[in-house]
């Protein structure tokens, strides 16, 4: 939070990986809530899922409706307020430092969505930056 209200770019880009250019990660979460977020989105879509069968709702309806197998839109879980103050925070500040030839710190709005999407020979549990 220091770099990013320094607002001196050498600082943040410090904390910031770059696998693929112009393609950032960065850890802002600690392990602990990474894991709380995936397996309250777990749940979530797992009860989606069953709603969705038990009222006879085909995959194509779901589709329509934004709440695809497996999927689900974050504001829908309550985490409105958080992702709120995650975009103002930090995503904001940071995207100014990023991207200032674009207006990255005027961005305006988000979309919180998961999507779970499991390859066929997957068989290893999720990591979560411990």
């Amino acid at each position: 939070m220091e770099a990013l209200a320094s607002k001196r770019a050498g600082a943040v880009l410090r904390l910031l990986d770059e696998p693929i250019d112009f393609i950032y990660r960065a850890r802002l979460l600690p392990g602990d809530v990474c894991k709380a977020l995936l397996e309250e989105a777990a749940r979530f879509t797992t009860w989606t899922d069953t709603y969705a069968a038990e009222h006879g709702i085909s995959d194509k309806e779901r589709s329509i409706r934004g709440i695809g197998k497996g999927s689900a839109v974050l504001d829908t879980m309550g985490l409105q307020p958080f992702l709120d103050a995650l975009m103002e925070q930090i995503v904001r500040p940071l995207c100014g430092i990023l991207f200032p030839g674009v207006g990255g710190e005027y961005l305006e709005y988000r979309h919180g969505y998961i999507a779970s999407y499991q390859h066929p020979t997957a068989a290893s549990e999720p990591s979560y930056g411990e």
